[in-house]
């Protein structure tokens, strides 16, 4: 049997106090070898670099127009990595750790803490749009359900999909989701993963067997979807504020209708559902199918 890499996506805050993160590892150390193997999955393209921060906290910061995303990996294991979206919107997680061991920061931008947990090694890659955590697991002696605490904003809720992920989102409104699971052993074959909400936590369940060739990587990523719901938000409200032009079909009129009733905000979020594959009921599908076909929103809310 071989070892198996989890990730997820999420941004932290450290508590006053907490201990200074690692210098960068040397190359042939745990950490810089658990970045390796991490960074052959996810690549490093997307990484967003990180600097120290208050408490020994490392934090990567994302210009976006007016507004700045921020993702905090925390000084060690014990803490809680926290991703703060431009329009201020924030959510923790919690890594799934039985050591606080202090996070190296390696040449690639992987933030890892080894060994923290039993026989597996934790990550954390801050990304222009999330964060990835990532669980490093070494042996069948590891493991196979991994908890991430979640803080998230007060009234959101989460929603199990037909294709594994996550979303949560609050009034209606997406505010992000949890992309579907996957996880690779060191053969490149498919691990079973899923993911359950319970308890407060997004609990990942790695399904490695007596065929699994270790290490193994799973990702579970948090994708925050601002940017998106603000383009696309102005175009509906453009729509919605505008006078439809003659000859507008029914199902068209229709679909203005129901829109001006949700508003900009909660339309957008029920597009990016439909474009993203994710359930919506029959009557908002089909509303959809009729609004896209309206030239400015095809321009602004289609992937």
């Amino acid at each position: 049997m071989a070892t198996v890499t989890a990730a997820a996506i999420f941004t932290t805050t450290a508590a006053h106090g907490a201990p200074a993160p690692a210098a960068e590892p040397p190359q042939d150390s745990v950490a810089a070898q658990a970045a390796k193997l991490i960074e052959k999955y996810t690549g490093v393209e997307d990484i967003v670099p990180s600097t120290p921060s208050e408490g020994g906290a490392l934090e990567a910061v994302t210009v976006e127009g007016e507004g700045r995303r921020t993702v905090t990996a925390p000084a060690t294991a014990h803490g809680t990595v926290q991703s703060t979206a431009a329009d201020g919107n924030s959510i923790g997680i919690g890594l799934p750790s039985s050591d606080g061991v202090s996070g190296a920061r390696t040449v690639g931008g992987t933030i890892v803490y080894p060994s923290a947990a039993r026989d597996a090694d934790l990550a954390v890659q801050p990304t222009a749009q999330g964060v990835r955590s990532l669980i490093v697991i070494k042996s069948e002696t590891a493991a196979k359900e991994y908890r991430f605490g979640l803080d998230l904003p007060t009234g959101a809720v989460t929603e199990h999909q037909d294709d594994g992920s996550v979303i949560v989102s609050k009034d209606g409104e997406i505010l992000g989701t949890f992309t579907a699971p996957w996880a690779k052993d060191a053969r490149g074959a498919a691990v079973p993963t899923s993911y359950r909400v319970e308890d407060g936590a997004l609990v990942q369940t790695v399904a490695f067997d007596e065929n699994t060739a270790f290490p193994v990587v799973a990702d579970p990523s948090w994708w925050e979807e601002t940017k998106y719901l603000a383009v696309c938000g102005a175009a509906v409200a453009g729509v919605l504020l505008s006078f439809l032009p003659a000859g507008s079909s029914i199902k068209v009129v229709r679909a203005v209708a129901l829109f001006k009733r949700y508003g900009a905000k909660k339309t957008a979020s029920i597009i990016w559902r439909f474009v993203n594959g994710k359930r919506i009921g029959s009557t908002e599908r089909e509303a959809v199918k009729a609004f896209i076909g309206i030239t400015l929103i095809a321009n602004n809310c289609k992937r």
